[in-house]
């Protein structure tokens, strides 16, 4: 009994077939060897130490300046405010420290009062450090700070922060409320520099 011819057709063409796949398989495993090889797939970052090619390390950079420090009420960098003798209230156990005060010019007839202080906690919970814990009187009138400080101050830490508040110009001394805000509330007399 004679085979089939198209399952005779199929016997005499599977070993050429055979031979095709493999020759594909050789072809693409010698790419992805080669590729491999050669960085292209596969790549690790270098763990090895920088070559000595690197330029030679430029001279020692100095070194950080130390933070901002109460200056007397007579020293001032430019568009500086002279602080006054006491920089720090407490309020429980929070205290805020002054540490500079700057004075800008956002228009022909404001002034802007920009005091960086330092609040710190000696309790074991956070506290918000934020525009509400700080006041400044103007020509007898109490104004809430422009600056949207809100930060958290970790327990038993410090963080800086600048508060900002405008006034008008011309104005020749402010009073700066920190912690505990409010008529009646402690207050730090700030003389603004002459023209400013």
């Amino acid at each position: 009994m004679d085979e089939d011819p198209k399952s005779k057709s199929w016997w005499n063409t599977l070993p050429g077939v055979l031979t095709a796949v493999s020759a594909v398989i050789a072809a693409v495993t010698a790419l992805v060897s080669t590729l491999h090889q050669t960085g292209w797939i596969g790549a690790k970052a270098s763990t090895s130490p920088p070559s000595s090619t690197q330029p030679p390390p430029s001279s020692p950079s100095p070194s950080p300046a130390p933070a901002p420090t109460a200056a007397p009420a007579s020293v001032s960098a430019p568009g500086g405010i002279g602080l006054p003798a006491q920089t720090t209230f407490s309020y429980g156990k929070l205290s805020y420290q002054l540490l500079a005060a700057r004075v800008g010019h956002p228009t022909p007839d404001t002034l802007s009062l920009q005091f960086t202080v330092r609040m710190t906690s000696d309790d074991q919970y956070e506290a918000n450090f934020w525009d509400a814990s700080f006041r400044l009187r103007v020509n007898g009138v109490l104004q809430a700070p422009v600056s949207n400080l809100n930060k958290v101050v970790a327990g038993n830490s410090s963080t800086d922060g600048v508060v900002e508040f405008l006034v008008p110009r011309g104005t020749a001394q402010v009073e700066l409320q920190m912690g505990e805000v409010g008529n009646g509330k402690p207050a730090m007399a700030i003389h603004l520099p002459a023209g400013a």
